[in-house]
């Protein structure tokens, strides 16, 4: 679910890999991983499904 959270925030694979403390393609590797998981083609359609899925939820502002 870290992996991602950090594609959601727009994180690169070496920044993903560099936040967990793997290499960037074990991070890649991840990320397709979890792209197969959802059924997804690319990134943005993991992570638009991630959301439908509850699996992410928004940043909500706080009040105020």
């Amino acid at each position: 679910m870290e992996v991602l959270v950090l594609l959601k925030n727009g994180l690169t694979y070496a920044e993903i890999g560099s936040q967990l403390s793997i290499g960037e393609r074990a991070a890649r590797t991840h990320v397709v991983n979890i792209q197969e998981k959802l059924g997804a083609a690319n990134n943005a359609q993991a992570i638009a499904r991630a959301f439908k899925l509850g699996h992410l939820r928004p940043l909500v502002p706080p009040p105020g």
